[in-house]
């Protein structure tokens, strides 16, 4: 299954390089008015990103350049550009130049103040939430009750996860955290009151000072955590869906597509990566009394549930 996933994601993205070039070529997307700049941090996830986005989207009709955030500058800035902006640092560097041009933005959370149009588009790196909600009823159907600790950043994953777990029968609580020194006390709570914790890309929550001390706190209390990404169950979570950068960039390629095929438009404001991968840390979970399905069985079963 791995290695028929891995297969189609080359697959994919052969066929989006093929198709990017055959847009130019046909006249879709004339080469003389064509031009992509895409802007990443030096984070190496961001910047692997990038690179294999600029491979996929350089032809000899299309120009593609690849920049680090300080080097924009506003001489660069025409109507027939598309910008792909990756992680938050470069999308508020491109924002201070102009709001107004065409772009995908590739990011965790969304951006208050950012107001989507036909010519900019969303990302998302993370998962969307019933995809979430999909794992944990893979991993334990008697889990009725999910705790989720938030920040005031991630109210819009807490109302996706919230509409997803209403549908799917599940209990999910917020614990709204507001201060730092408010979190082993709220953590303390969730865990006393629910049967797993799902962790959430929040950084004013998820850090590297308190993931360490949130994940062996919830051992102690033997409450399963998820994680959302490989790092995080290497760490002591007992399994995460993520994406990795190709998967991340082969979706970013084909929204693209569809934005020069659709004169220069998106079709959808938010997007999320189309192909995803399940870890677990069986260690873990052994210790925690769990006896977790393969991974290979978890994700035919998210895939099935996505299919309904």
């Amino acid at each position: 299954m791995r290695q028929h996933k891995h297969i189609n994601s080359i697959l994919r993205a052969i066929h989006a390089a093929v198709m990017f070039a055959a847009l130019c070529l046909s006249g879709v997307v004339r080469a003389e008015h064509f031009h992509i700049v895409i802007i990443a941090s030096e984070n190496s996830f961001q910047q692997k990103i990038a690179t294999n986005l600029k491979q996929s989207l350089s032809s000899e009709h299309a120009s593609v350049d690849l920049l680090l955030p300080e080097e924009i500058n506003k001489n660069m800035h025409t109507k027939q550009t598309l910008f792909i902006t990756i992680g938050e640092t470069a999308i508020k560097s491109h924002l201070e130049q102009n709001k107004n041009e065409n772009a995908l933005r590739l990011l965790t959370n969304s951006i208050p103040g950012i107001n989507n149009t036909s010519a900019q588009a969303n990302l998302m790196i993370t998962q969307p939430a019933c995809r979430q909600i999909h794992l944990i009823k893979a991993l334990a159907q008697d889990w009725t009750s999910l705790a989720v600790l938030a920040s005031a950043k991630s109210a819009e994953i807490t109302a996706e996860l919230t509409r997803c777990a209403i549908k799917h029968d599940i209990n999910l609580r917020i614990y709204a955290i507001t201060d730092e020194s408010d979190l082993l006390k709220t953590l303390d709570d969730a865990m006393n009151e629910n049967d797993v914790l799902l962790a959430i890309p929040d950084q004013a929550i998820y850090n590297s000072k308190s993931v360490k001390t949130i994940l062996l706190s919830a051992y102690r209390k033997r409450i399963p955590v998820i994680g959302y990404s490989r790092s995080f169950v290497q760490s002591g979570a007992i399994a995460a869906v993520y994406s990795s950068a190709e998967s991340i960039s082969d979706t970013a390629t084909n929204v693209v597509n569809a934005f020069f095929q659709n004169n220069w438009q998106f079709r959808h404001n938010t997007n999320y990566p189309e192909d995803f991968s399940v870890t677990t840390n069986n260690k873990v979970a052994k210790s925690l009394g769990l006896k977790l399905p393969d991974d290979l069985v978890i994700e035919q079963y998210i895939e099935r549930k996505e299919d309904e």
